[in-house]
């Protein structure tokens, strides 16, 4: 028997960035997440080409995002000093909480097949979805994935292995999602190890993400 399960992880992978015990609904979830950033980048002007299906699953962008006039959008912001495309590359995120918190955020570092994840991809830009619903915060790629490791006290020797900068010692790993911190028990981060074996991820407070170099994008208000 075909297993739709698999399928849905294969594809949840692709757009939300995680697996889950609720493969369809967390789908689902990513794509309305999507199609929201669509309709607010639209309001302001902007226009946004899907990535393809190999871009999405191997250079983690969803979209390309554009000015009507064909200029980059957001073009005259300081963390685009270091972009040289011609547009912004965006992945979009929706609200991914550990289950039975309400400000633990998830980044992946290494994706289900040992790659690369989102945080080392080529988008310059991480559309994180607002916990309160009401828009996207924009920030840098780059800017977030140093801060991620200098919150961790991590550097990325391989796609698949990170150090301890204090110690060069490996960075621990749990299979439990819980255990999974920033400050470990001897003050170091902890690593969640996903159920595939390979996927590498970490859980980071709302309040990190919130006070990071980041703007909002937020639906215009409708007349009347």
């Amino acid at each position: 028997m075909f297993n739709f399960d698999k399928l849905f992880n294969m594809l949840m992978e692709a757009h939300v960035g995680v697996r889950s015990s609720n493969p369809k609904r967390d789908l689902e979830i990513g794509l309305n997440a999507e199609e929201d950033f669509v309709q607010i980048c639209e309001q302001h002007g902007f226009i946004c080409e899907k990535s393809s299906k190999k871009e999405d699953m191997e250079d983690h962008f969803d979209y390309r995002v554009w000015k009507r006039n064909k200029d980059r959008a957001w073009i005259d912001r300081p963390e685009n000093v270091r972009n040289k495309k011609q547009c912004n590359y965006v992945e979009v995120k929706d609200k991914k909480l550990l289950e039975g918190t309400n400000d633990q955020i998830l980044v992946e570092l290494t994706n289900v097949s040992g790659n690369d994840g989102w945080l080392y991809g080529k988008a310059n830009y991480i559309a994180y979805r607002k916990l309160d619903g009401t828009g996207f915060r924009m920030i840098p790629r780059y800017f977030l994935m140093k801060e991620v490791e200098k919150l961790c006290n991590i550097t990325r020797v391989k796609p698949d292995t990170f150090i301890y900068n204090d110690t060069k010692q490996p960075v621990k790993i749990t299979t439990k999602k819980y255990d999974s911190t920033i400050k470990g028990d001897d003050g170091r981060c902890v690593l969640y190890n996903r159920d595939d074996g390979m996927g590498l991820v970490i859980y980071v407070p709302d309040s990190f993400i919130e006070q990071l170099k980041a703007f909002e994008l937020l639906p215009l208000k409708q007349n009347g």
